[in-house]
């Protein structure tokens, strides 16, 4: 029978044994440590561009999702407009014989009715006054003399406008010329006023460009019941030239922009999953798309900001 036979070790050996030991567990883990964090992630929301929502998120977002399809757009030309008179509504109000000016009742800006006095005038001849009316309803434009001015029959003492309808000229250029014609649809929208835009058709476009400017120069008339249209406002006008059949469009609601170019949100249940697509024509309801979805394809065509900005949101919180 063999026996085993036990080798003394000293306690500073074991102390070295026991070192060489730590240092091999605390390699290994850091080994092991290493190739943890080296793994790569998941994808985040951001990376994927995909939102899920839960369901009471998504009940208040208050999205509403409509199949992509064919559609019938306009093709419209926008030209930049001005309002003005209706000069066949402007008055020059004069004496009807020549005088001192004696009384001027209206201010610039005041409305007078048909009838009203708006002057009193002592004539040359008679040296008594008279009084000069107003021969249409409208508003002030403009009084360019004072009271005590000597005046002549062919001197304005009032320019009184009808502003009930109005011009809105537009400049037309070349190469829209042949597609603007007398009847055509327009919407006039004011660049710098506030309400909403207001439609009308097209009533006159020039014959020829003009020599200097090199422009044509069309016309839309408009009511003005709310005086909202004044004078020297600019607007943008909108004319409708034509109607093009597409295979594939969309709300214009339904289009985010990013900064890799316009994108929309494909709905699958709570998933919305952002998709880069190519846009054609747009009448300002409805835009073409060229690629990146088909007809049929469910998008988010109400509060889709709202996911863009869940995507936004998760790739700063990265």
């Amino acid at each position: 029978m063999k026996t085993r036979r036990r080798i003394p070790v000293s306690p500073r050996f074991r102390a070295v044994l026991l070192s060489g030991l730590a240092v091999v567990l605390v390699s290994s883990c850091g080994r092991h440590d290493q190739q943890k964090s080296d793994a790569p992630a998941g994808p985040s929301a951001a990376d994927s561009g995909v939102v899920v929502l839960e369901p009471e998120a998504l009940k208040n977002a208050g999205l509403h999702v409509s199949p992509a399809g064919p559609a019938i757009i306009d093709v419209i030309v926008e030209l930049p407009g001005e309002v003005r008179f209706d000069p066949q509504r402007v008055l020059e109000v004069r004496p009807r014989f020549p005088g001192v000016v004696r009384e001027l009742r209206r201010q610039v800006g005041e409305r007078v009715h048909r009838g009203d006095v708006v002057a009193e005038i002592e004539s040359n001849e008679s040296l008594t006054s008279y009084a000069v009316t107003s021969a249409i309803t409208g508003r002030v434009v403009a009084r360019p003399l004072a009271v005590g001015q000597t005046v002549t029959t062919d001197v304005s003492l009032y320019t009184i406008a009808d502003l009930s309808t109005v011009w809105i000229e537009f400049a037309i250029y070349p190469n829209d010329l042949a597609r603007i014609h007398v009847g055509a649809p327009a919407r006039v929208a004011p660049q710098s006023a506030g309400g909403p835009p207001q439609h009308g058709t097209v009533s006159y476009v020039g014959p020829s460009l003009e020599r200097d400017a090199r422009v044509s120069v069309g016309r839309v008339v408009l009511r003005n019941d709310d005086g909202r249209w004044e004078p020297g406002l600019f607007a943008d006008v909108s004319i409708t030239v034509d109607h093009a059949d597409v295979a594939v469009a969309v709300p214009d609601t339904a289009i985010v922009r990013t900064d890799e170019g316009p994108a929309v949100f494909v709905a699958q249940g709570a998933r919305f999953r952002m998709q880069k697509v190519a846009v054609g024509r747009s009448d300002g309801t409805h835009t073409e798309i060229r690629s990146g979805i088909t007809a049929g394809t469910p998008v988010v065509d109400r509060n889709a900001f709202i996911l863009k900005s869940e995507l936004e949101k998760s790739s700063v919180e990265q």
